[in-house]
């Protein structure tokens, strides 16, 4: 039987946000390999018994010589492990993963266009000249027959489908990747410290989730509220283009107005511990984290643009602000910081929302109903090898 492919920049966002989709698989009888660039979550994933294919590729580079040698091994890798689908993450992948399978000519590729990236939100003077072009290319090779995307907003289709309007008639809109509802539990807020409020940022230390305006809106706050704790969850990720400057954050630290804790594995302890969340993204495809801390009943401050907008509603589950302002940004945290009631109000709302709208069984379940179209065979013969996989809770390293 041939495999399934699930095709990333990082095993650790395999890990993170597509383990129950491989589990998933699993159990419904799938061969699941995982083709990404080695790093400390593969042993993670092999001590859960997930073929791991190690792909070497530079996510921030701009070679074309090194892209290509990365597109070629990508091809070669396909060619000898044969899956009968591939399933793309992150932009770079979709764009190499769809022309490998293109040049092979007997697979199936599913592009989960989980954000345009920094090319689309650079204001340096290269991009901007650049962006039309990059635009054109990509749509026209999502566009390609043997292509299948899944995204994450309606503003990306919207956006590439105006250079190849053939996107519109093999894509669909899906929830993210979707959250564990089981996983992520509201927590009372009778169990929270009222006379200590924690404001809680989570995401990778780069430009483009705003994480200045964090520190900016944190310092302003804590003027009128000293007591209420700043958190910012997440390390520097050196190989975005945007990321912040190691001095900067170091200063950020000895100002002491925001706690930078690092990278946290477990979420949930400190979502439970938080009384609202903040996310001041320039753009995302559909932010996981906002369903996570949806998911757990918190208030949410975020910015009002694609893929913070589809899971916050304004007024009722948290505040939109404008983006790269932090005086908005502040002002909204102090109004929910003077607001308790307004803070149990839009929690309580979140976790309904995210109820209703964003089980990440939902997104499975559409991701594998497009499986059985491309392949109806695969899956009845997966039927006859389902396997027994246990709960994310216990297969947690």
């Amino acid at each position: 039987m041939k495999p399934i492919a699930l095709v990333s920049n990082t095993t650790w966002y395999v890990y993170n946000f597509r383990l129950n989709l491989a589990l998933e698989m699993r159990k419904q009888g799938l061969e699941v390999l995982v083709i990404a660039p080695f790093d400390k979550y593969t042993p993670k994933l092999e001590e859960l018994g997930f073929t791991c294919i190690d792909w070497q590729l530079n996510r921030r580079g701009v070679n074309p010589f090194e892209d290509f040698i990365a597109l070629f091994n990508l091809y070669r890798i396909y060619r000898a492990y044969q899956p009968a689908i591939v399933h793309h993450f992150t932009i770079k992948c979709c764009l190499y993963g769809t022309l490998a399978c293109f040049w092979d000519g007997t697979m199936h590729a599913v592009n989960s266009v989980t954000g345009l990236g920094h090319a689309v939100l650079s204001d340096s003077p290269k991009f901007k000249l650049v962006r039309p072009i990059l635009l054109r290319l990509w749509a026209n090779t999502l566009g390609m027959k043997c292509s299948n995307p899944i995204f994450q907003n309606e503003v990306d289709l919207g956006l590439l489908s105006a250079y190849a309007p053939r996107l519109r008639s093999n894509s669909f809109v899906s929830a993210g990747s979707g959250v564990d509802l089981d996983y992520f539990q509201p927590v009372s807020v009778s169990n929270r410290n009222p006379f200590q409020l924690r404001v809680v940022f989570a995401g990778r230390l780069i430009e483009e989730k705003g994480i200045r305006e964090f520190v900016s809106a944190a310092k302003a706050v804590r003027q009128e509220h000293p007591s209420v704790t700043f958190v910012a969850c997440g390390e520097i990720d050196y190989g975005n283009r945007s990321a912040i400057n190691a001095d900067d954050l170091a200063d950020w630290e000895r100002e002491g107005h925001v706690e930078f804790p690092g990278h946290v594995s477990d979420i949930r302890q400190t979502l439970r511990e938080a009384d609202m969340f903040v996310l001041p993204s320039y753009r995302e495809g559909l932010s996981r984290v906002l369903l996570e801390a949806s998911a757990m009943g918190l208030p949410i401050v975020a910015t009002n643009v694609p893929g913070c907008r589809e899971v916050v509603t304004s007024g009722r589950t948290g505040l939109l602000v404008p983006p790269r302002n932090s005086e908005s940004l502040a002002s909204a945290i102090t109004q929910l910081v003077e607001s308790p009631e307004s803070r149990t109000e839009f929690g309580q709302n979140a976790r309904e929302r995210a109820e209703l709208l964003f089980d990440e069984q939902f997104v499975i379940n559409d991701i594998l109903e497009l499986y059985r179209q491309l392949t109806p065979k695969l899956l009845d013969e997966a039927k006859k090898q389902v396997q027994q996989i246990p709960t994310r809770d216990q297969v947690e390293i």
